[in-house]
């Protein structure tokens, strides 16, 4: 009677403890796909903002970046503002992208707001034919918008090593 009683005792606690450890993977997993489901939309929105430089589309760039957006590279003033942003942008029409990669190192979310620090690497040709070679380290603030895109807020470069050659 003892044995079948602690027998039925552990059946229960067993039970109910399988029942608990549902409960809290469900929840983890709830929880981990609510964290990496918006860290995927900011991956996706930096690939789009790469294809549209890669592509040399200045306009539709700068419409990845928020009204009162920064744009900076090391030290120099930032260009602020969708506007100049796209005529800063523009500036560079009579180049050519040959490579352009962005490579995300890490995403933090915090709230509806996303910093991504990541890696560049640039190759472009300018107007006289020359080979630009440039590559370093960027830090962009992303914005989550009540239509549910990213858009950039602030975008900063800085250079690790450049190089030049025809």
């Amino acid at each position: 009677m003892i044995r079948t009683f602690r027998a039925a005792a552990i059946g229960l606690l067993l039970s109910l403890l399988s029942g608990c450890a549902f409960v809290v993977l469900h929840g983890i997993r709830h929880a981990y796909k609510a964290y990496v489901k918006p860290v995927n939309e900011v991956e996706a929105a930096l690939a789009q903002y790469r294809n549209l430089v890669l592509g040399m589309h200045p306009d539709k760039a700068a419409l990845m970046f928020v009204a009162s957006a920064e744009l900076s590279h090391e030290d120099q003033t930032p260009v602020v503002g969708q506007v100049a942003i796209s005529a800063y942008l523009n500036s560079f029409v009579g180049y050519k992208v040959l490579e352009y990669e962005l490579a995300a190192t890490g995403t933090t979310l915090k709230g509806e707001t996303a910093i991504q620090l990541g890696n560049y690497r640039q190759k472009v040709e300018a107007p006289g034919g020359e080979s630009v070679a440039v590559r370093g380290t960027f830090e962009a603030r992303w914005s989550h918008q009540a239509d549910g895109s990213w858009l950039i807020s602030r975008l900063h470069t800085a250079s690790g090593s450049a190089g030049t050659g025809s």
